[in-house]
């Protein structure tokens, strides 16, 4: 079986909220939509990582969707919210993992009867909260999932 690790930029984003990006004074602690924010604004204000010792960095951890097959794909905007990390996989699940440790939290699959073998592009996840509640929202197939 291929493995599918997550890609370069989702290990990046777990190292950076991993290395202490948590703090009140940090505006932009989470990545909680695609491109960082609902500005799309692809901007953190973390100083760890800068262009001397981008160089330097190495892989924290890979995650294992263990569901790959030949030809699958894995395209995902992985988000992070409260340290942990949310992304889709080729087979169309949401896995939930620890952005700082790639421990697997929970997965969900939506079609646990059906078998998927033929490629299912899916771009990942949507985060929402009021301050209360918060949602993970998830297309797949005709459906939407608000995962709670």
């Amino acid at each position: 079986m291929r493995k599918h690790p997550f890609v370069a930029a989702c290990v990046l984003a777990a190292l950076i909220v991993a290395s202490g990006c948590a703090g009140p004074q940090n505006k932009y602690r989470n990545w909680s939509s695609y491109g960082g924010s609902l500005a799309d604004i692809r901007y953190s204000p973390l100083t760890q990582v800068n262009r001397s010792n981008v160089k330097d960095l190495q892989v924290a951890w890979t995650f294992d969707t263990h569901d790959g097959f030949p030809g699958s794909e894995l395209e995902c905007n992985p988000l992070i919210v409260n340290g942990v990390l949310y992304a889709s996989t080729p087979k169309v699940n949401v896995v939930a993992l620890n952005a700082a440790t790639g421990k697997l939290l929970w997965r969900f699959n939506p079609d646990k009867s059906r078998k998927v073998f033929f490629k299912m592009r899916n771009r990942g996840v949507s985060y929402w909260s009021d301050g209360k509640a918060a949602r993970i929202y998830f297309a797949y197939r005709q459906y939407l999932y608000s995962l709670d």
